[in-house]
């Protein structure tokens, strides 16, 4: 393969000295033909013409010459001649020279780069097949023609049309397991002159059964489960179930649009979706209409313990509304329930879901929500992201939300909405539970086990005159807690602001832990319980109505109580607003807290009362202050 030689433009210059025929090195002073100035040739520009004179008058000593190599010092370049470099022909693509060619030039003779040689070469060298070509052929409307058709074999010959016709159209190979080929669609298309397949972005993909309100494998959800498709995608209709579904194998429920994809169920019986061995339900909307008397299960978990048979229950972004119809008392809801006899339920999930209770025309009796049926169930759950609201509006009586089992319960939204006088509604976090940065309101009191981290708990609804349950049952309760940087407001104005129990007097055993947590507005605080410890909160507003006496008794025993911060604030000036802390209790210790009332009578002073036997209190290591 030829060399290709670069040239250079605007270079020019003179021999220094005269040349004979067969010299192969050669002084030169060169300079640039626009700026005058002096200048040096780049490495790579190789080829150089001698006395090439013009059209008009051609030179008789006119030669091309290759060089090896050259150097420039004090402004001479010195060009050494390449072997078989004088006298390259004019044409052709030969870069080899030819003695009778070679001529002799007096000094001052003109010398320059040999660009006409240069592209002659380089598009000989392409065209001939001897260099490749350096970018693509553009065409533009031009056409190859008079190609002929080449066979299989010959993998280096151009395509035309022909050839693509045969191969793709007639004779293309049928599509296998190893073979990339021709296949033909499982179903006409809805459109025979834009035929589609399916693709691995597609929906349907991986499903065995499609729900559909037409053009389906089926029409409703049960259907499909009873003719035990396990892969199932429900677009996006209204449907109506009015019988529980019995999921018997693993099965994956899929909806394409959790607004427009409806099931409407009217659960007149106990489960739902009863499944065997695991389920998994996303991005639907049920309506269900409960005319049920007794508890009742959105998803039953029942797997048979006698084969080892396990269930995973996992709901996502689904919307459930429950509509209780029955006058009855219905116990509770259930998201996930269990038989007592049944085999293991393991990680089960509910994130990002909405749940919403009503009870339009369900008489007078609401009923409850629980996450999972059963306070002490074994199998870890999920429960995350989810927005539950029990709205009492319409009912009396106890309406509540259950977090039981052994439950992760983070970043939920949970709350008793609606009603006035008697309608009390409770939440309640089972002892098993961990929770985290839940946003909670109650209209009558928490029920607080298990571990919570952050968060707010709003005591919610209407004032203590008007409530049936009287300031004396709306508090937060504690009964082995352990609470950490949790916000509790009391916005009833209510009696009781917290209590912590203990069913077991043994120290250091069951005790509630609440540290580093703000407790805002009530007057009435007790710690019944054994072995609790309260460290590191701040408790403010407490009273906040005329005449309210402000209690913190210690009726336990081996509690500490200690760097806690109580401020009690007086908005009617002639009211009393002491702050009387009795340790009733025995063997509790009390200290490091700050007592601060906010008021101008004198008998507004804290006080602490130590009665019991060993409490340990020391008055100057606890500051009682009146502002």
């Amino acid at each position: 393969m030829a060399t290709l030689q670069r040239t250079e433009s605007n270079l020019i210059g003179y021999l220094q000295n005269g040349i004979t025929s067969t010299d192969t090195t050669i002084k030169v002073v060169f300079y640039d033909k626009v700026s005058g100035l002096a200048r040096t040739p780049d490495a790579t520009t190789l080829l150089f013409v001698l006395d090439k004179g013009s059209p008009q008058q051609p030179n008789p000593n006119y030669e091309i010459i290759l060089a090896s190599s050259h150097s420039t010092a004090l402004g001479v370049t010195i060009i050494t001649v390449a072997t078989n470099g004088r006298g390259l022909y004019f044409n052709g693509s030969s870069l080899t020279g030819n003695a009778a060619n070679a001529k002799a030039h007096v000094a001052s003779a003109e010398i320059g780069t040999a660009d006409v040689h240069y592209l002659w070469n380089l598009a000989v060298n392409k065209l001939n097949g001897t260099d490749g070509f350096d970018n693509d052929l553009n065409l533009n409307t031009h056409t190859i023609t008079g190609a002929t058709t080449p066979i299989s074999t010959e993998t280096d010959h151009v395509a035309n049309v022909d050839y693509v016709n045969n191969v793709v159209i007639a004779g293309g190979a049928d599509a296998s397991t190893t073979v990339k080929g021709i296949s033909k669609l499982s179903k006409n298309p809805v459109a025979p002159s834009n035929p589609i397949a399916v693709g691995d972005n597609d929906y349907r993909l991986g499903f065995d059964a499609v729900v559909a309100p037409t053009g389906g494998d089926y029409t409703t959800l049960g259907a499909a489960l009873s003719a035990g498709k396990k892969r199932i995608f429900v677009k996006i209709g209204t449907y109506t179930e009015t019988a529980g579904i019995q999921a018997n194998s693993t099965c994956y429920i899929q909806g394409e649009s959790e607004n427009s994809t409806v099931i409407n169920v009217t659960q007149s019986f106990a489960n739902f979706i009863t499944c065997l061995e695991g389920i998994t339900i996303k991005n639907i909307k049920f309506n269900i209409t409960s005319s049920h008397t007794a508890s009742q299960c959105f998803v039953y978990a029942n797997p048979v313990p006698s084969v080892n048979m396990r269930s995973e229950v996992v709901m996502d972004n689904c919307s459930i509304t429950i509509t209780k119809t029955s006058t009855a008392t219905i116990p509770y809801y259930a998201l996930i329930g269990r038989s007592t006899g049944s085999g293991e339920i393991v990680n089960c999930t509910a994130s990002n879901n909405v749940i919403y209770m009503t009870y339009g025309g369900g008489g007078t009796n609401p009923m409850s929500f629980y996450s999972c049926d059963q306070e002490s169930i074994y199998f870890p759950q999920q429960f995350y992201n989810n927005t539950v609201t029990n709205n009492l509006s319409d009912s009396a009586g106890n309406g509540n939300i259950y977090i039981y089992g052994n439950t992760v319960c983070s970043n939920n939204y949970l709350k008793i909405d609606g009603g006035t006088g008697t309608n009390r509604g409770r939440v309640m976090f089972g002892g098993y539970t961990a929770n985290y940065n839940n946003t909670c309101y109650a209209r009558y009191k928490y029920t607080i086990q298990g571990y919570h981290v952050g968060g707010t708990y709003n005591m919610d609804g209407v004032a203590d005159a008007d409530f049936a349950f009287g300031g004396s049952q709306s508090r937060f309760e504690f009964n082995r807690a352990k609470c950490f940087g949790v916000q509790f407001y009391n916005n009833r104005n209510g009696e009781r602001l917290l209590d912590v129990q203990g069913t077991f007097p043994t120290p250091d055993t069951y005790g509630s832990t609440i540290s580093g947590c703000e407790f805002i507005r009530g007057k009435i605080m007790t710690v019944s319980g054994y072995s609790c410890e309260l460290s590191d909160n701040c408790f403010l507003n407490l009273g906040m109505e005329g005449n309210c006496a402000v209690t913190f008794e210690v009726t336990g025993k081996f509690n500490n109580i200690h760097h806690n911060y109580f401020y009690s604030h007086q908005t009617v000036s002639s009211g009393t607003n002491n702050q009387t802390h009795t340790l009733s209790g025995d063997y509790n210790i009390y200290d490091h807290n700050i007592l601060g009332a906010n008021n101008d009578a004198a008998v507004n002073v804290p006080t602490v009362v130590v009665g019991g036997t060993g409490n340990n209190y020391t008055a100057g290591d606890n500051i009682l202050a009146k502002f």
